[in-house]
Order: structure tokens, then sequence, then C-alpha cells
């Protein structure tokens, strides 16, 4: 009888041991320094059925968060996790916040554009549907306003862009994160605050998207997308990083910009 307590503890063990390398903070430090193999390792080998609801939430906001990186680097296995986060977001419909489920399904449009080009006649008009019907259904949810003004940021004027458009839903959805007290090692946070300094940027106004980079470093300091690379830019500096903007620093939703 010890000895099976002995190996049930051991198993227990291990499982914490596994479980701790993906928790919240670890999983944000990779966000800040751009380390993406946690997140690839994390959202291949997650298993979903034994995942309760909430952990099934976390894991859908991670693919949702790796796979546009995934795609810029032609990751090899990038169509079968985009099929397999299709399936996670129909699987979850009545079982989490619907405004989410429905901006993620028009993140997964968006993948699939990127992927391949020749399908933006149909999924352009499921990206624009389903993240307008997103702000709808709740139009307080931060991830969805952070999708609709990424989309209308993104995407060029000739098809619907709005870089002005892009600030009022960035701005919105950087004050529901923070009147909901969701800033806490929360990736999706310092992407909409990244997207807003962009927004700044292209709209003409380069000191206010300096004082934006400026204002993220002092609560982020390591935030080094920002610290080594936009703000040098912005500054004349030549970047100590010349990474792809389209990374785990900046906006995921880049598909009709590219």
């Amino acid at each position: 009888m010890k000895k099976a307590y002995k190996i049930l503890a051991v198993i227990a063990l291990l499982s914490s041991s596994c479980f701790a390398q993906y928790e919240q903070s670890a999983m944000y430090k990779c966000y800040l320094s751009q380390n993406k193999q946690l997140w690839r390792q994390y959202v291949t080998t997650a298993d979903w059925k034994q995942m309760n609801n909430q952990e099934r939430q976390r894991l859908l906001n991670y693919e949702y968060g790796y796979i546009a990186y995934g795609i810029s680097i032609k990751d090899k296995d990038i169509k079968q996790m985009l099929q397999r986060f299709n399936e996670h977001i129909e699987l979850m419909e009545g079982k989490m916040p619907e405004s989410t489920r429905l901006t993620y399904l028009s993140a997964a449009a968006s993948y699939y554009i990127s992927i391949s080009k020749i399908t933006i006649l149909s999924n352009g008009p499921k990206t624009f549907s389903y993240s307008e019907k997103a702000v709808k259904t709740d139009p307080d949810d931060p991830y969805a306003l952070t999708l609709r003004g990424s989309i209308y940021f993104y995407c060029p004027s000739a098809f619907g862009g709005d870089k002005k458009l892009a600030l009022d839903y960035l701005q919105k959805a950087e004050d529901r994160f923070r009147q909901t007290g969701d800033t806490i090692d929360n990736w999706n946070y310092r992407s909409v605050q990244m997207v807003i300094a962009q927004c700044y940027e292209k709209t003409g106004n380069k000191e206010k998207a300096i004082e934006k980079c400026r204002q993220i470093l002092r609560d982020e300091p390591e935030f080094s997308y920002i610290r080594d690379c936009y703000l040098p830019e912005l500054l004349g500096i030549k970047p100590h990083d010349d990474n792809n903007p389209q990374n785990m620093g900046a906006s995921f939703v880049s598909s009709f910009g590219n």
C-alpha cells in the first residue's frame, strides 16, 4: 500500500512539474522575450479531452496567439494546428462567452487567408462578419474589441481598413482590460497596447507612438520587441532586433496586410 502511495505521489509530482512550465507567468515571460517554442509545445501537446472547460478556453487563447506567428515563420505543422483550433472553437459553442468564440472564428478565417490567398473570397467576409457579430454580442468584450481593431488596422483601405477606427476599438479594448483587472501576465493586453502604438504611428502621430512605447516599457521593461526593435525604429536608431513586426510582440491579425 505504501508503495502504491509513493507511485501516486511521484506521478502527481511529475504532472504538476509538467503543468508548471505552462503556467500563466511562464507563458507571459515567453511572450515578452519572443521565445515561441514553449507556446508551440503547449498547443501541440495539450490533451483537449483531459481538460476542463476553463483549461480549454485557455488553450484556445494560446492557439489563437501562436498560429498567426506559426504562419509567419511557415511552421510545418501550421495547417494541422489551424484545423485543431477550428475544431476546438466549434466544440466550445455554448460553453464559453459567445463574443470571444466568434472572435476566434473571425481570427481562424483570417488565418486561412494567410495560408492560401485564394480563399480570400470566402474567408474575407467571414473575418469581418464574425468580428462584427462578436462586438454586437458583447460590446465590452476586450478580446472582440481587440480583434475588430486589428482587422481595421491591418486591412488595406480598399478592403475596408480604417486605422482611425482601428485606434478607437483598440483603445476601448485596453480600457476594458484595465477595468476588469485582466492585465496581469496577460499577453493579449500587451498586444493591444503594441498595436495602439502602431496606430499612432500610421495615423501620423509618431510622438504619441513613442510615448505609448515608453509607457509600456515603464510597466514591462522586458518587452523585448518594443525595447529592442520598435521603439529604436521610431527614434531613428538602428534596432537591436530585426525580427519581423508580425511576431509575438505585435498583433496576431495581419492576413489582409500580407
